[in-house]
């Protein structure tokens, strides 16, 4: 129980932000919402979010220590989470009636992993070489 309690509190924000995303992206918005009309703003924005949460759960990941393989590769296991769970949400949308599937949202979310990735992949370089110096 202890090590579910060691993941979960490291997590939790990654399990949070993905909730978030399935209330934002799954319910159908009001009448009264204006739609983004600015596709590029609209792709920014998948991107940043799927990015975000590919730092949350890199983090959360990298920093229990419990599961040494998840620890381990962290990284990788954070962009295949956060990529599996960008492309059922847009799955799901697909068979909602009020939402649709977009290919260019799921290449604007992937994007923003890679960016990600990219990020967290130096940092957790660094931390490597200095274990004093953690993500912390």
């Amino acid at each position: 129980m202890k090590k579910v309690s060691d993941f979960l509190r490291h997590n939790l924000f990654a399990i949070l932000w993905m909730v978030f995303l399935a209330i934002i992206m799954l319910l159908p918005l009001p009448d009264s919402t204006p739609q983004l009309e600015n596709k590029i703003l609209d792709k920014l924005i998948h991107a940043s979010v799927y990015g975000l949460l590919t730092i949350f759960w890199t983090y959360g990941l990298f920093r229990q220590q419990d599961f040494v393989l998840l620890r381990n590769n962290s990284l990788l296991v954070a962009v295949i989470i956060t990529f599996s769970y960008s492309i059922l949400l847009e799955t799901v949308q697909a068979t909602l009636p009020y939402r649709s599937f977009e290919i260019l949202d799921v290449i604007a979310n992937l994007l923003g992993i890679i960016f990600a990735y990219l990020i967290m992949r130096k940092l957790i370089a660094e931390a490597k070489r200095e274990p004093q110096k953690t993500l912390s």
